[in-house]
């Protein structure tokens, strides 16, 4: 139901875009955006205002990323990532660090590792996208194998790897970067200025 995702979207939009700190939980974790956000972007089904028309179906994202890399910082849990076959892998939740947009430490399965290995032969593995999915049929016990799917599941995915084609920084040439790669957060709670937008599986905020 497009209705469904045009009031969330919008709303989640704006909290994005006017947020000066982002703070993500996990269980025993929390991972801290400062300095605020990108413009957030749409996908849920209503082109108005828009350049092109056009996206990838399911709907149901609103993405963003920190307007500066190098402040965000701490821990959080990661249930799924897209692995060397491009296909989505789901896991018991296991800790990544990121230290200065970085990623810098995983106690993670050997899959993952492999994946790190991967991009880190050729960039570093910054945290770039910050996408919150809105699509209610798909959740860590319903996955999809297919990536560009199941990155609507609702909660939190965030990308490793210096490519993001929508956001240009200084200092990336988008012709060089190679590696955006997905993975989902094990997310409890997240807070934007110190109030929740997330929790219990659900957003708070409505159409």
């Amino acid at each position: 139901d497009p209705a469904y995702y045009l009031g969330r979207g919008r709303m989640l939009k704006e909290k994005i875009d006017a947020a000066h700190t982002v703070t993500v939980r996990c269980k025993g974790t929390r991972l801290n955006y400062e300095g605020g956000m990108e413009p957030a972007k749409l996908n849920v089904g209503d082109y108005a205002g828009m350049v092109n028309i056009g996206g990838t179906f399911p709907i149901g994202e609103v993405f963003s990323e920190p307007r500066d890399l190098t402040r965000v910082n701490g821990e959080a849990m990661i249930f799924g990532f897209a692995g060397t076959d491009h296909l989505v892998q789901v896991h018991e939740p296991f800790k990544i660090r990121v230290e200065r947009g970085v990623l810098t430490a995983a106690d993670a399965p050997a899959a993952f590792v492999e994946v790190l290995e991967q991009i880190r032969d050729e960039e570093e593995v910054l945290v770039r996208e910050f996408g919150l999915g809105l699509n209610p049929a798909m959740s860590k016990g319903r996955p999809l194998s297919d990536i560009t799917a199941f990155e609507r599941q609702k909660g939190l995915h965030l990308s490793l790897g210096e490519k993001h084609g929508v956001y240009k920084k200084p200092g990336f040439n988008p012709k060089k970067t190679r590696y955006h790669v997905d993975v989902f957060v094990d997310v409890e709670q997240i807070d934007v200025d110190g109030r929740a937008i997330y929790t219990d599986g659900d957003f708070l905020v409505r159409s």
